[in-house]
Order: structure tokens, then C-alpha cells, then sequence
């Protein structure tokens, strides 16, 4: 068993991808493995059809034999549930009854039973819910409980943000605890960040971008807004990124399987990082995570917020109705996987959803704010602009 950690931007999927072609070239049989729809989606279409049975989601390898797989790669492993809720057996999707979780092995287990060879793809300060229960420790243990020999390769290499390691040991010290040490942002070569004045002008500088340089922006902010997931009659997206006399912009496309029929060119949120419909909408950490995207421009909502030299949850979180936070006037975070925790227990999964929003761009990122104490605060730590 193989385990290859790295941070944002230092290669792992794209050395997942090129694995995956050595492996075939020898007349083996790989499998990909990710969690994230986004990503299987997009692998998949680039793939082509003929290849689509060597992508497999995380909890489909309880009923594989003993090394019957020749190589599993598990890309953004991070992500993988502790144990698998749904019971595959029959070929449909069904919840696992009380009995059948508690018999379950971890999904680690699974996938370590049932490979020759498992390549394991993470990075810890990207588990961004609850039950993303699986650290390195994790996956050590689950090894040397299936009596799997264990090697560990850590990539340091940085392929975004134009090459910048220092931007990405500032974001890291950033987002490092509840009460970081603050650094001052040092220089950051060719890559650039810049907080702007208000998420009017961060929506003009979006739209000016792809004027110039088509399906090369993105805008993205926190879940922290209303969103229905259902288009209009007409198949065109509802604007629920709202804030009134400002913008009002429609979140990414619904995915496969949501109701209702989209207008001619707009492509599911599966491929919101890579279609060009994708531009026109906000899109979230989930449609985000794992893509490269040369600008990026982000909407920092009031779900994570500096007071009093800390990150702390925004603390109207326990006087207000889950289903009442998003949009106007709270914009707080309303992921249903985050939506039961209170203003102190979800600040360890804000800083890791901020710091893999903050490290998506290969060029540039652009940063507005709704709340000025925080961006008071980050303002202070860029270089001055002559």
C-alpha cells in the first residue's frame, strides 16, 4: 500500500491520472476511485466511454474478492467516509440497516482487502465534513490490520498558483488553527492576489475576464446562500447568490439526477470547473475541489469571521434556524453536512473549505468580502500596492 500526500496544487491527481495509463500499459487493470461527483464526472468524459469502467465511487468494494483488483487509486482519499452507508449487493442504491453499519469494515479496509496494489492520493486539511474521517494514521492502521506493507511519498513540488510556495505557506499559517500566528504576505513571484472593494466589483472583474479569456474564470464562494437546485420553466438558472442592490447571480447548474430540464448550454454542476456555462454562476467547494482554474474569484461570505485575534463561526449560527441562515442577512454556512454544528465546532472544517477556495487559481485570485473585520484583517497581511 502506497500513500502519497501533498498539498493543494502539488500533482496528486495528476499523477493519480498518469498512473492509471502506466498501469494500462503494462496489461493491468486499474481502478480510479474518488468521491467527489465533480471529479468522477469530468475523468470519465475525458476518458472517453470505453474507459468508464475503470472509475469506481468509494463504497463499491465491500463484495470484491480478496486482491481482486490489480491497482486501486484513490484520488482526494481525504474525502473517503468513515464507513459506507449504502449497501451496493443488490446492484441498487440502499441504506445499510443499523446491523449491516455495525458489521461493516471501514471503507479504507474494504479497499485495502480487496487490492494487489493501493495508491492512496491525501491531503488531511482537506476534509471538509464530519464523517471525512480518514487521516495517514488512519490509513496506517487500516494496513497493518489487513497486513499490508505500507511506503509514504510527500510531494512538495506546487503547480498552481503560478508556482508559489510562499502563497501557500501563508494560506496554510492562515487557515493553520482557531488562533494563528499571522505572517505578512511575502512575494509571491508572477501570482497575484488582490482583495477588491465590494462583490459588485468582484462580479465586474469575473465578467471582464472572460471577456478577454473565455472559460478562464470562475467565480466561487462559501455555501452560504439559498439554493434550490431547481432551474426555472424555461431551464434557465435561478439567482439565489443574492445580495440586494448589489448582485444576483444563479448558483452552479443542478446535478445529474435533480429535477428539472436545462436550457440548451448549460452543463450540469458536475462540469462547472470545465464547461463554459460554468462562468456564468457561482460554484462551491464540492465543484471546485480538485481543478485547476487560471482566476479565480471569491466570495467570502459571514460563515467564517475574525474577532478579537481568532476565526470563530458567525455567532448568530445557534440563534438561528438552520434553514434560515443562508442569504440575506446572515449568508452563514447552511451545508447540510455542516448545517447541525454550532459557531465553535464547525471553525476546523471553515478553515480547511477557505483554504482549498483560496488555492484553486493557477494565476490569479481576487477576494471580496461581506464582513469588514475580516477583510480588514487579510487586507493587512498583503503586500501594499504601488
Amino acid at each position: 500500500m502506497i500513500v502519497v500526500s501533498g498539498g493543494p496544487g502539488s500533482g496528486k491527481t495528476a499523477i493519480a491520472l498518469q498512473s492509471l495509463a502506466a498501469i494500462l500499459e503494462e496489461n493491468r487493470r486499474p481502478t480510479y476511485v474518488v468521491k467527489s461527483a465533480a471529479m468522477k464526472t469530468s475523468v470519465q468524459k475525458e476518458l472517453g466511454n470505453h474507459l468508464q469502467p475503470l472509475i469506481s465511487y468509494t463504497d463499491r468494494f465491500r463484495y470484491r474478492p480478496q486482491n481482486a483488483c490489480d491497482v486501486v487509486l484513490i484520488d482526494e482519499a481525504h474525502r473517503m467516509d468513515g464507513i459506507a452507508a449504502i449497501d451496493w449487493a443488490s446492484g441498487q442504491r440502499q441504506y445499510k440497516t443499523r446491523a449491516a453499519l455495525d458489521a461493516s469494515l471501514p471503507i479504507v479496509r474494504e479497499i485495502i482487502r480487496a487490492a494487489k496494489v493501493s495508491i492512496f492520493f491525501i491531503d488531511e486539511r482537506q476534509i471538509i465534513q464530519p464523517k471525512e474521517a480518514n487521516q495517514i494514521a488512519d490509513i496506517q492502521t487500516a494496513a497493518a490490520q489487513e497486513h499490508a506493507t505500507v511506503c509514504h511519498y510527500q510531494l512538495e513540488a506546487q503547480h498552481r498558483l503560478a508556482g508559489s510556495l510562499e502563497f501557500l505557506h501563508w494560506v496554510d499559517e492562515l487557515f493553520a488553527s482557531p488562533q494563528p500566528t499571522l505572517q505578512p504576505l511575502g512575494d509571491v513571484g508572477a501570482f497575484e492576489c488582490e482583495v477588491v472593494a465590494s462583490p459588485a466589483d468582484l462580479v465586474k472583474i469575473h465578467e471582464d475576464w472572460e471577456a478577454q479569456f473565455p472559460n478562464q474564470s470562475r467565480l466561487l464562494t462559501g455555501w452560504c446562500w439559498d439554493w434550490a437546485q431547481k432551474p426555472h420553466a424555461d431551464g434557465s438558472l435561478v439567482d439565489e447568490v443574492i445580495i440586494p442592490d448589489v448582485i444576483a447571480y444563479p448558483w452552479e447548474a443542478p446535478k445529474k439526477g435533480k429535477p428539472g430540464r436545462l436550457a440548451k448550454g448549460l452543463a450540469r454542476g458536475e462540469f462547472w470547473a470545465t464547461a463554459p456555462s460554468g462562468a456564468q454562476s457561482f460554484g462551491s467547494v464540492y465543484t471546485a475541489q480538485g481543478f485547476d482554474l487560471p482566476t479565480v474569484c471569491l466570495l467570502w461570505s459571514r460563515d467564517l469571521l475574525w474577532r478579537e485575534a481568532r476565526w470563530v463561526g458567525n455567532p448568530l449560527r445557534t440563534q438561528t434556524r438552520p434553514g434560515q441562515r443562508g442569504g440575506y442577512p446572515h449568508y452563514d454556512n447552511v451545508d447540510p453536512q455542516l448545517s447541525q454544528l454550532d459557531d465553535v465546532a464547525i471553525v476546523p472544517f471553515l478553515l480547511n473549505v477557505y483554504r482549498i477556495l483560496m488555492t484553486r487559481a493557477t494565476k490569479r485570485l481576487y477576494i471580496a468580502f461581506l464582513d469588514d473585520q475580516t477583510r480588514e484583517m487579510v487586507q493587512s497581511l498583503l503586500p501594499t500596492t504601488k
